[in-house]
């Protein structure tokens, strides 16, 4: 009857691949969860030659390693990009898309001390003073 591997010495072998390592902490990036990635981070440094390699190749303290990835870890955005380019990777900024934002119609800014402007979609905005002197 064959043996059957773990789940983590599945993952370890999947993620020795680079790109799928890539794939793998992009993905988990885009989690709403920033302890998600700080795992991704973890299982891919383990893969990729264990706490103590990649804490040579990045230049930092192994043990400080081993704290910066532990579940209580809070590693800087210097100790990311040491261990993220010691995993031949970096740090990026993409655009998000977002939903234009919408103005109701006949929608106007009152406070106590500022006097309203009223604004329609695709009209210029009209100060009540302009209305009271028309």
């Amino acid at each position: 009857m064959p043996r059957s591997a773990s789940y983590d010495d599945l993952l370890k072998d999947m993620l020795k691949d680079e790109e799928r390592a890539l794939a793998y902490l992009n993905a988990a990036l885009d989690e709403q969860d920033p302890r998600i990635f700080l795992i991704a981070l973890r299982n891919v440094t383990l893969a990729q030659g264990g706490i103590a390699t990649v804490a040579a190749r990045s230049g930092l303290n192994r043990e400080s390693l081993y704290r910066a990835l532990s579940e209580k870890g809070n590693p800087s955005v210097q100790t990311l990009a040491a261990v993220l380019e010691a995993l031949g990777a970096r740090l990026g900024v993409a655009g998000i898309r977002r939903p234009a934002a919408r103005v109701p119609l006949g929608s106007f800014t009152a406070m106590s001390n500022v006097r309203p402007v009223f604004s329609w979609p695709d009209i210029p905005a009209v100060s009540a003073l302009t209305l009271m002197a028309a």
